[in-house]
């Protein structure tokens, strides 16, 4: 974790997966693998900030239009977290970014709380 990048962040907020997808993996695999990148930059990592309002479908195979209407205003930020994110600079992660439309949206609903700022880590992206 060294060799990742450090983005001065106040908290980190993982793209939520559809409820569905969740309760077939178990797991948020965006929570899983910077776990360590918070700890090792002592950056509170917050999943419970953040929901997909909509299950949608798997993204993997849609064009970039497809993948942005299919996330467009689907995340939604829990009533009682909408105050954590005023004038805090949040980083969002997620485990692969294609075309960035999920993370666009995401960083348009958290917009909505007036953060100090918005920056996007990904863990992967295709070659």
């Amino acid at each position: 974790m060294k060799n990742a990048p450090k983005i001065e962040a106040d908290l980190i907020i993982p793209v939520p997966l559809n409820p569905l997808r969740y309760q077939e993996r178990g797991f948020n695999q965006a929570v899983e693998f910077f776990k360590l990148y918070a700890d090792y930059h002592n950056i509170p990592l917050r999943p419970d900030i953040v929901y997909r309002a909509q299950n949608t479908q798997k993204l993997a195979g849609l064009s970039p239009d497809e993948r942005h209407k299919e996330t467009f205003d689907v995340f939604q930020v829990w009533g009682d977290k909408q105050k954590l994110l005023e004038n805090k600079c949040v980083l969002i992660v997620d485990d692969i970014v294609t075309t960035g439309n999920t993370v666009k949206n995401l960083a348009n609903a958290l917009a909505k709380y007036n953060p100090a700022g918005i920056e996007i880590l990904g863990m992967f992206r295709p070659a």
